[in-house]
């Protein structure tokens, strides 16, 4: 009886974890809309449009812990979209998609004009 009991405590802990997991991703707040959603190895990055201004919002988590940038701007260059912010001397650049895979990504961080970061992704 104690078996049972555990297993299924323990399937009620690993299935709420994961209910957790996929409500913290799937909705990035009610007043925005998701517009992308990258795996860039270390980083996690989500890119949003807010409903009420229409600005765009970067939000990461990585290894140095959860990050957000509230205004954006989105470009397009040679048919891929480029969503850009910026945060003092660092610009975030990301891509949705590639050249040569539209379902990837990129990841790049300048500081003062160098890139500090460039992570390939997927979608």
């Amino acid at each position: 009886m104690r078996y049972v009991v555990t297993r299924l405590t323990l399937g009620l802990v690993v299935a709420t974890g994961l209910m957790a997991i996929w409500q913290k991703t799937s909705a990035a707040d009610t007043t925005s809309t998701l517009l992308l959603s990258l795996d860039c190895g270390d980083y996690q990055v989500q890119v949003a449009e807010d409903l009420s201004s229409g600005a765009y919002l970067y939000r990461s988590e990585g290894p140095s812990g959860d990050f957000a940038l509230n205004i954006g701007h989105r470009d397009m260059t040679e048919g891929v979209v480029l969503y850009e912010f910026q945060n003092g001397s660092f610009e975030y650049w990301v891509w949705d998609g590639t050249l040569d895979d539209p379902e990837a990504g990129q990841l790049q961080v300048y500081r003062s004009g160098q890139i500090v970061l460039d992570r390939s992704c997927t979608q």
